[in-house]
C-alpha cells in the first residue's frame, strides 16, 4: 500500500506542526531541500525552508527509487484501481 494519494489541506494542529518544524530547522545547515510534488509535501518543505534561502526541489522519480531500493512494492493510484 502507497500512502499520501490523497492530497488534503493540513487541519489547524497540522498547521502548528509545520510551525513547529520550520522553528526546529531554523539554525540547521540544509544544502538541498527535496520534495515530492504533492501539496502536503511541498507545505511540508516549504515549512523546511522558512528560515533559509534555499529553492525547493520538486521531484518523483527519487521517491520511487528510494521505496523500491528499501524493498517496498507500491502501485500508483490508477493500478490500485484496477486490482480493487
Amino acid at each position: 500500500i502507497f500512502q499520501g494519494g490523497v492530497d488534503t489541506e493540513p487541519s489547524e494542529r497540522g498547521l502548528q506542526q509545520l510551525e513547529l518544524l520550520a522553528l526546529r530547522f531554523r539554525n540547521m545547515k540544509l544544502d538541498r531541500i527535496i520534495s515530492s510534488p504533492q501539496g502536503r509535501a511541498v507545505k511540508t518543505a516549504m515549512a523546511i525552508n522558512k528560515y533559509h534561502d534555499i529553492e525547493v526541489e520538486l521531484e518523483n522519480e527519487g521517491a520511487v527509487k528510494l521505496y523500491k531500493s528499501l524493498g517496498f512494492d507500491f502501485l500508483e493510484y490508477d493500478q490500485m484501481v484496477k486490482e480493487i
